[in-house]
């Protein structure tokens, strides 16, 4: 009997000696876990202030470039506006009336370096216009319409309206 209680003894004895070296193993592993785990937490954030240091520097660059490239631009691309006044006449001759326009105002044009872009604009300030009644072809005119009136056979409608005309015509030239 003595044997039975010493090799349960025995077996007890390798189950806590296991049992022991286990759990003093897995606390030892934890504790390498979080001396691990808090080191990695301080890498992330060293990481992290190295990444926004470096988009704060990659976004300084930019603004600092493209303020390179304005200035550059405006160097290299010399830009200028052309202005030249302008007088456009129109002159419509009608069997009775002559007509004279003149228009006046400028045109400007914008070049880049030297050559013409498509920005070009024309004003007009000013519009003078004048117009004359050709007297000569009036009269022959009114000759027309009274060689007509002593041809009308009678017809009152066209010679009514002839008369009209006439009337007009001679009001034109009085004026």
């Amino acid at each position: 009997m003595q044997l039975v209680y010493i090799s349960i003894f025995f077996v007890l004895s390798i189950f806590l000696t296991i049992y022991l070296v286990k759990h003093f193993y897995l606390g030892l592993n934890n504790r390498l876990l979080y001396k691990e785990n808090s080191n990695l937490k301080e890498e992330i954030s060293c990481l992290r202030e190295k990444y926004d240091d470096f988009l704060k520097d990659i976004t300084r660059l930019e603004k600092i470039s493209y303020q390179e490239g304005i200035e550059e631009g405006i160097n290299r691309n010399k830009l200028f506006v052309k202005i030249e006044p302008i007088e456009n006449i129109t002159n419509s001759n009608f069997w009775i009336l002559k007509k004279e326009s003149i228009e006046i105002g400028f045109e400007y044009q914008l070049f880049i370096n030297n050559i013409p872009t498509e920005f070009k604009s024309t004003h007009i300030l000013k519009t003078l216009k004048k117009s004359d009644i050709n007297e000569e072809n009036i009269k022959k005119i009114l000759v027309g319409i009274e060689q007509i009136e002593s041809l009308r056979n009678g017809n009152f409608i066209i010679s009514n309206t002839i008369n009209i005309v006439k009337d007009n015509l001679l009001r034109q030239l009085k004026k």
